[in-house]
Parts: structure tokens; C-alpha cells; sequence
């Protein structure tokens, strides 16, 4: 009986595993493998398979220019003699074929190493390989290989801009693994977060490790940990048993080259650069999934990390004009910095290996720089809005709202654009429109859109949900244009839809419920929320409530509790609560500024009624 559930659990498996290399998740499938062989320890090919995988994932590794690395694909180095290159192939084709017939993928990853050793083994084709890799050539717009100018600014500009100055494979290249180290390795969502010390590296780059388990001191901690959530900085202590690993491309960098005892302690310290989350809070821990609709932002540490205070951070910028160069951020000539608490480090996703540039490497790179790690970048960084450099704080805060009345000219309106407009005895951009054309001098022909998918028989007014353009054409005069709406359109029968977006800000009616009436709307009284999540059928919408800055007349800041921010899901019944979007803008300002870090600038003409006597 036990017999037959070990096999069915394995058809399971390699079905799982299957199914994942047909949609080309190679990194999954080798995830689904190294659970299959941690709990089923005497699998007949348990390393070929996981061969498999490793060359599987290499494949999805390209440079610019040249597609596959296939020096990566075989696990060697680009300075190899030819005779190695074959040597290594041939290994490799031997591994492999007893489980082409049984194990998915096989043939695929035997095709790879078909191609690396058809251009490898060939003398022209691979001197052809190694200048498109070395960086002398780029890719042109159309996808053809074309050589670099000749002059050195140009050529080290398109170098850096498409494969990097640094070479991060240097940190993570085999001879560099012994026994005793510990190394920061890939998690299951490809972030390097986990940490593993070398037992025994056998022949084959095949190595036994043992991780780090986290344990967790405060109560919050805890909580965060129960939650399954991923945790890359505290207290660890090594498990017991070990595990197989084989190959060195799930590994990220050294963080100790001396053998540990039974504990590890891992802080930011000054100098190393980390990704964090930009919109974390306590409620992941009752619902983990809101997790996943953060974004990052990328940091420096300016100090180490102190029990007492924490650590002291500076947030980095994408330098223009290269893949992977970051810079301090700079705000009137400040650096943007702040500090993270020691009771909030769980807001540390992981560290990023970086390379830090003297100047003059490069044209246009300056003292300080950071090259990072491509293969530790979030791709969903958290993109910074920023006040415009002639305003000045006073400026924001005292901002005459009778000068902000739109000044739309015939420029700024295309036909296809959805538009809110001011509508209603309250003139709050609560409804949509199709622009047609403009009508000159200063109007727009547009049709109204009706709401497709909910019904009230109170007519309420409805601002979520689909819409589709109605028949009633007008004329409407510029100034009751608010902003456009980023939506969705079905091109098939021309649907909009239309619902609160991450990084919006919305007014939601106080006290509302589904039996209000429209008398309910006489004297209504708004709150202004920040959209946290992007909305979804299953979940809503996660919110997180702004107040008034002290003093400023359009300036909210984001509601603490108990230092904590005040959030809030929508669920899909409740999406009749909002009332509009109003346009806004993120101030980023240092922490020595009098108006706290994080607040957003709102157009008063959006602004409900309340705000606006």
C-alpha cells in the first residue's frame, strides 16, 4: 500500500514537472525535482535529473547579442581549450541519455548542448560567439548583429548598457566553493534569501548542504514566520540534516568563507545594497498573499545594523543610459535617507551583490556608483514620483487651490482617450467619457460611458467595474476635463474596464453600505485612501487610509496605528464605496523636512466637498 503511494506521488511529480518545462518554467520544475528528491532519498538518477534542470535554467540565461550562453550551458569557462569543450560535452550527452525516454525535458536539454557544441567545437563559429559575447557587438532594433563604433565612450557605453562592466558570474564561479563556507542561495521565488553551509562537495559540482532555519524573538516575528512568509535578516540556527545540491547557478555569493557552529546572525551592514518592500505591513501576516502586489525599492546601508536603532538606508536610482548602474537618489540636492527600525527589518526582501565604481571606468560613470547583480534586481521596482525642482516645500503647502483650474489645450486630447470629468452639484471627476475629436476652440466631442456590469436602483453614481461608450454624444468644454484614466479596452466590443489601480488615490464615501440611497449622498462626507494592491474578483482591493498634513491644504500622509499603517481590504461588494479618483503625485522628501516622508500632493478640484470649505 505505502508502495503505491510513493509511486502515485511520484506520477505526480514528474506530471508537475512536465508540465512546468511545457510553459517553460524551468526554475519551477527544478523546485518540484529537489522536493521529490529530498523526501524520496534513493531515486535511481536523482543527479542526472537534477542535470536536467540545471541545464534547462542556463538555457533561459541570454546576453545581449547573442542569445544563449553556451559556455553557462556546458559549465565552462570561456578560456577553455577545445579538447575540454568536448570532453565536457560528451560527459554531459552520457549523463543524460539513459533518462531521455523517462524523464521530461531530457531531449530539450540535449538539444541545448547539441547547439553549444555545433558552435563551440567549430573554430570560426566560436570566434564569432566569443566577440558577440565579449561585448563588440550589440543588437540593432530589428535584431541583427552590428559592430560597435569606434570610439571608446560609444563602445564602453553599449557594453555597460547591455551585458554590465562587472562580470557577477566571478563571485559564484566554481573554483571559488570549499567545504565550511556560507553561501547565500536562490529561494524558490528566485530571490536570494536562504543561507547554506557546505558540508561536502563531491565530483560533479555536486555538494551537501545544510540551511540556516530561521528563529524568530518577538511575538511579530513569529507571527511573520508562521505565515510562511520569506524572512532574509535575524537570528538562524543550522538544521540537522543535510541536503544534496548540484551545480552552482542557485547560488548567489559568499557570505562567510569560515565554518560556523550551530548559529548565524545576518543584519545590513554598511556599504551592502538590499531590496525592500516598498508597501509592506503587519497584515501579511494574516493574509501572506497580499505579499505579492508589493513593489521593491533598492537601498544602501549607511550604517550597520544596531538592536537599539536599527539601520540608517539612502534609496538608489537607475542611472540613465546603463542596464544595471544605480546611484544615490537626490532631492534638492539631498540624499533621500531614512531609518528602519529594528523591530521592522522583516521589510528587507534580500540582499544584492554590487560593484562600486572609483570613476572613470566608463563615460558618464562617477565615484560611488553601483553596478548590481542582474540576476538579484526585482523586476517590479517601485517606480519614485518626485516633486518638480522649482517647487518648494512652502510652495506644496500653501498651493492656492483657485489657481489649479485645469488648462487643457487641443493637444492633449486624442480620440480613443478615456477621460474623467467633473459632473454633479458637487463637480467631482466622477464620470467617463470617449474622446470623438476636438471642437475648436476650446471643446471636446465625446460620448459618455455607461456602466456594463452593475445595476442599482437607487442610481448611485458608479466609477468601478466595466463600461462601454453610450450613444449620447456632446460637446464638452475643456475645463471640466479632470484626468485620463488608465484602463483596459476589449478591442472586440469595445469594454472598458475600469477599477482602482497600485499607486492610485481614491476618495471613499464614509459610512457607506449596500442599502444606501441616493439621499444618502446629500451632506456626504469622504475618506482618502492610498490603493495598495491591484484589484482582483477573489480578494478586492487592499487599501491604506492618508490624512492631512498639519497645516498643508492638499498634502495627506499615510494613517500610523501603533506605528503601523492603517490598511484595509475591499472586498468586490464593497467597490460601490468609492467615489472618484483624484489625480496626485508622491512628494519625496528627506526626514530633516517638516512634512513627513511618503505624502502625496492631491488636486484640490478632486478633493470632496470637506476639504475644499
Amino acid at each position: 500500500m505505502e508502495c503505491n503511494s510513493r509511486n502515485a506521488e511520484l506520477a505526480h511529480a514528474k506530471q508537475a514537472v512536465a508540465e512546468k518545462i511545457q510553459n517553460k518554467d524551468y526554475i519551477g520544475a527544478r523546485i518540484i525535482v529537489q522536493k521529490a528528491l529530498k523526501k524520496f532519498h534513493n531515486l535511481e538518477y536523482n543527479d542526472e535529473m537534477l542535470l536536467v534542470c540545471e541545464i534547462l535554467c542556463s538555457s533561459k540565461i541570454e546576453l545581449p547579442g547573442c542569445g544563449v550562453d553556451y559556455y553557462w550551458l556546458l559549465q565552462l569557462f570561456p578560456s577553455v581549450e577545445s579538447s575540454v569543450i568536448e570532453e565536457q560535452y560528451h560527459k554531459l550527452v552520457s549523463l543524460l541519455k539513459p533518462i531521455k525516454e523517462n524523464f521530461p525535458g531530457t531531449n530539450l536539454a540535449l538539444g541545448f548542448l547539441d547547439n553549444a557544441y555545433t558552435v563551440l567545437s567549430d573554430p570560426v563559429k566560436r570566434a564569432a560567439f566569443d566577440a558577440k559575447r565579449n561585448g563588440t557587438y550589440y543588437c540593432d532594433k530589428n535584431g541583427g548583429t552590428v559592430p560597435l563604433l569606434k570610439d571608446s565612450h560609444q563602445k564602453s557605453n553599449c557594453i555597460a548598457n547591455q551585458i554590465g562592466y562587472y562580470d557577477f558570474r566571478n563571485i559564484r564561479k566554481p573554483g571559488l566553493f570549499s567545504v565550511g563556507q556560507v553561501w547565500v542561495v536562490y529561494d524558490e521565488e528566485n530571490r536570494p534569501r536562504r543561507y547554506a553551509q557546505i558540508d561536502r562537495i563531491h565530483p560533479g559540482f555536486q555538494m551537501q548542504v545544510r540551511w540556516f532555519k530561521p528563529c524568530p524573538e518577538s511575538m511579530f516575528e513569529k507571527l511573520w514566520c508562521n505565515s510562511g512568509l520569506p524572512v532574509a535578516c535575524g537570528q538562524y540556527n543550522i538544521d540537522t540534516t543535510n541536503t544534496a545540491l548540484n551545480g552552482h547557478l542557485m547560488f548567489s555569493h559568499i557570505l562567510s568563507n569560515y565554518k560556523l557552529k550551530e548559529s548565524l546572525e545576518v543584519f545590513p551592514r554598511k556599504f551592502e545594497v538590499w531590496a525592500i518592500y516598498k508597501d509592506w505591513n503587519t497584515e501579511w501576516c494574516s493574509k501572506p498573499g497580499l505579499r505579492k502586489s508589493s513593489g521593491f525599492e533598492i537601498v544602501e546601508i549607511l550604517t550597520d545594523y544596531m538592536k537599539d536603532v536599527g539601520v540608517s538606508v539612502v534609496r538608489l536610482a537607475k542611472v540613465d543610459g546603463f542596464r544595471n548602474v544605480y546611484q544615490r537618489r537626490l532631492k534638492r540636492g539631498k540624499e533621500i535617507c531614512f531609518q528602519i527600525s529594528a523591530s521592522n527589518t522583516v521589510m528587507f526582501s534580500h540582499s544584492i551583490p554590487a560593484f562600486r565604481f572609483v570613476g572613470g571606468e566608463i563615460h558618464g560613470i562617477t565615484c560611488g556608483m553601483l553596478e548590481l547583480d542582474p540576476m538579484a534586481v526585482p523586476h517590479n521596482l517601485a517606480s519614485l514620483a518626485v516633486t518638480t525642482a522649482h517647487e518648494t516645500t512652502e510652495e506644496l503647502k500653501f498651493r492656492n487651490v483657485e489657481n489649479q483650474k485645469p488648462n487643457w489645450s487641443a493637444n492633449d486630447f486624442k480620440a480613443g482617450q478615456v477621460w474623467a470629468v467633473y459632473v454633479g452639484p458637487d463637480a467631482m471627476p466622477r464620470a467617463f467619457v470617449e474622446v470623438h475629436y476636438v471642437v475648436p476652440p476650446s471643446e471636446v466631442c465625446v460620448a459618455f460611458l455607461e456602466n456594463h456590469t452593475m445595476t442599482n436602483e437607487e442610481s448611485l453614481p458608479i466609477v468601478c467595474g466595466v463600461f462601454h461608450a453610450g450613444n449620447r454624444m456632446v460637446n464638452m468644454e475643456m475645463s471640466r476635463f479632470s484626468h485620463i484614466i488608465d484602463c483596459h479596452k476589449n478591442s472586440m466590443n469595445s469594454f472598458y474596464r475600469i477599477f482602482p489601480r497600485k499607486g492610485e488615490i481614491w476618495a471613499m464615501y464614509k459610512n457607506w453600505n449596500i442599502r444606501w440611497k441616493k439621499s444618502d449622498l446629500v451632506g456626504y462626507q469622504c475618506r482618502i485612501v492610498e490603493i495598495l494592491s491591484d484589484y482582483s474578483e477573489e480578494n478586492g482591493i487592499s487599501v491604506c487610509n492618508l490624512i492631512e498634513v498639519p497645516g498643508c491644504m492638499t498634502l495627506f500622509h499615510r494613517k500610523l496605528h501603533g506605528g503601523f499603517h492603517w490598511t484595509q481590504q475591499i472586498s468586490k461588494l464593497e467597490m460601490l464605496s468609492f467615489s472618484h479618483q483624484i489625480p496626485a503625485f508622491a512628494v519625496r522628501l528627506t526626514r530633516n523636512d517638516c512634512i513627513p516622508q511618503g505624502s502625496w500632493y492631491l488636486e484640490p478640484n478632486a478633493l470632496p466637498p470637506k476639504w475644499i470649505n
